[in-house]
């Protein structure tokens, strides 16, 4: 069920790990997160050097970074500028 929304699942390896996972009588959160990292990692090393990532990263951390200051418009007026 699901599958004509979502599309064609992954049959690689590391995400057939997640299937089998979720289809285990005894699920839980942390089994699940941990074969989810492992399966994404792959894909998150090859997006390592995408500078549109790149930036989009990098401008979270400094609106996090901003959020934390007492001062929180100017920080974020000086990423626009």
């Amino acid at each position: 069920m699901g599958h004509i929304r979502l599309g064609r699942l992954p049959k690689l390896k590391p995400w057939i790990g997640v299937f089998s996972v979720l289809e285990s009588q005894d699920l839980n959160a942390v089994a699940l997160a941990q074969a989810t990292a492992v399966a994404a990692q792959s894909q998150f090393s090859g997006l390592e050097r995408n500078d549109a990532i790149n930036y989009c990263f990098w401008t979270l951390v400094r609106i996090v970074t901003a959020s934390r200051g007492d001062e929180f418009v100017t920080p974020l007026k000086s990423l626009c500028s």
